[in-house]
């Protein structure tokens, strides 16, 4: 079946930025783009004819950073950020009546907490979620996907105590000079709690996906990368929901995964898995690595201390050492590496690691990941140039999270996170994603808050570092096809690419910049197959 799309302002982003009125495509690839394609292919008995009636068509849109199963079983549990709970109270209130319905021996999973959207901008005690919840285990998973907060019976369950030693780049956080756990727990330390959690089932992961493939594709999404397969359970479950979602055609955005490291038991090497194993809707991209925390809860790595905590510069999860060893093995095994590094102690290890490694081993065109690069310096910068290192940036936190990067890193650094304008002058490999849930999903808001950086409060954070649209929207289509290995087969609309397209009903070309994130999509395509009408 071919499709084509006329009377509309197709956006092809070639390097002559060709402006034309018509696309036709079939599941294959693009077939032809021009003004006024004969309009007589329209008694053809295998064409669909859509008018646009100037709508603006854009390649899709590709995620390059996204916590998939976080974010879709989210919607299996409460959903803190969607269910609009304002208070601590309401908050009780809302486990409470879920706790009700839970089968026996079922853990609650609230998930996509952020204590800054409540009015008494604390979290909750274990005493009051206790109150709610004796009869089952519970965790609150916050939004930054770095810590949990857990209830007394999930702690009993896992075997955590006063007494349990902190895993290494982890936090069990306590009070009473030790004595009393706070239910709280920082990066590492979750995963002792995770080995108990009860999981949801192959079935129940594959219903989640579709939810979420669903809200994607309505965003203009084609492309997500799942950066961190296992993150959230185990990694045979999780690919286990992909393949039966893939098998069952239900995976209606191509898929590329990044497998958690901490869950790999074995080498993969050994396996024969490379970068690209798979099809052009699921396949297997390389590794995950976390080298730092999170910036809200003072776990990020920072060469110099936070601002509201002097007594600290973050958490650093491997040694230079250790994280060499391990980017080494990937390397040479040609699987692609993601890294996420927040913090500039940390993104400095991983920079280090790669020049090592660069000038000892064939330099093989892996285009190896940093994702959030967040206080990246110019120094830096100039040498992930040389390293041809990709970095994966995600602005929308400049805006949701902004607030807090100013309580946590001074107005000064705060004004140069996200340092994008500077990317883009020191030619860098760019991509963007969503870091969905921890960020919001739709890209049109990420290209806004980009553009505009200013946090939720109003504060101005866009120093030198702000950006346009057409670069921003470049970044998310032709630099995350360049992330992906597949600068040739997408992230532009030209003969012979893959039918990735979406429809939007205004061209955010034209419109103000606040009204950017407020466009609808009207037609998503993925191989030609239209995935979503609104």
């Amino acid at each position: 079946m071919k499709t084509l799309l006329f009377n509309g302002h197709v956006r092809t982003l070639d390097n002559n930025n060709s402006i034309y009125n018509s696309i036709l495509f079939d599941e294959n690839s693009i077939i032809e783009i021009g003004n006024n394609i004969d309009l007589n292919l329209k008694y053809s008995t295998d064409l669909e004819f859509i008018d646009l009636k100037g709508r603006t068509v854009l390649p899709g849109f590709i995620d390059c950073h996204n916590h998939l199963f976080c974010y879709s079983t989210a919607k299996l549990g409460i959903d803190f950020y969607s269910s609009n709970i304002k208070n601590i109270t309401q908050l009780l209130n809302a486990i409470a009546l879920k706790g009700q319905m839970l089968k026996e021996g079922t853990w609650l999973k609230v998930a996509n907490f952020d204590e800054n959207l409540l009015e008494e901008k604390r979290r909750p005690t274990i005493e009051e979620l206790d109150s709610v919840s004796r009869g089952f285990p519970l965790v609150i998973l916050r939004k930054c996907l770095h810590e949990v907060i857990a209830n007394s019976v999930a702690l009993k369950l896992s075997n955590i105590d006063s007494s349990t030693p902190e895993p290494y780049g982890g936090i069990i956080e306590k009070r009473l000079n030790g004595e009393k756990l706070t239910g709280v727990l920082k990066d590492s330390a979750m995963d002792i709690l995770k080995m108990s959690m009860g999981p949801y089932s192959v079935e129940e992961l594959t219903e989640a996906l579709d939810l979420g493939y669903q809200e994607i594709l309505s965003e203009g999404i084609t492309t997500v990368h799942e950066t961190g397969v296992g993150l959230m359970q185990s990694l045979h479950d999780e690919m286990g929901a992909y393949q039966l979602a893939y098998k069952n055609n239900k995976l209606k955005v191509r898929t590329r995964l990044y497998l958690l490291s901490q869950e790999l038991k074995n080498d993969m090497s050994m396996l024969g898995i490379r970068e690209g194993l798979g099809s052009d809707m699921l396949n297997i991209a390389g590794v995950k690595f976390f080298q730092d925390g999170a910036f809200s809860i003072h776990t990020a790595g920072l060469l110099e201390p936070y601002a509201n905590a002097q007594n600290t510069c973050g958490s650093i999860l491997y040694s230079k050492d250790e994280l060499k060893a391990l980017y080494v093995n990937c390397h040479i095994n040609g699987l692609q590496t993601s890294t996420h590094a927040i913090g500039d102690k940390a993104i400095e290890y991983v920079i280090q690691c790669f020049e090592e490694i660069r000038s000892e081993y064939a330099w093989n065109d892996m285009r190896h990941r940093i994702e959030h690069f967040t206080l990246g310096n110019e120094a830096q910068m100039k040498r992930v140039k040389k390293c041809g290192i990709v970095i994966m940036s995600n602005p929308s936190e400049i805006y949701f999270y902004g607030d807090s990067m100013v309580n946590n890193f001074g107005l000064e650094r705060a004004s140069r996170s996200y340092p994008l304008k500077s990317m883009i002058k020191n030619d860098l490999l760019i991509a963007s994603g969503s870091d969905r849930p921890c960020g919001e999903g739709n890209p049109l808001i990420t290209i806004q808050a980009a553009i505009e950086r200013t946090t939720r409060d109003g504060i101005d954070l866009s120093g030198n570092e702000s950006v346009t649209i057409d670069e921003m929207i470049k970044i998310w289509t032709k630099g995350s096809a360049y992330c992906e290995f597949s600068e040739k087969k997408k992230g532009t609309l030209e003969v012979g690419k893959m039918s990735d397209i979406v429809v939007f009903e205004e061209d955010p070309y034209k419109v103000k910049t606040s009204e950017i994130a407020s466009i609808k999509v009207d037609y998503t395509f993925v191989g030609g197959e239209l995935n979503f009408t609104r």
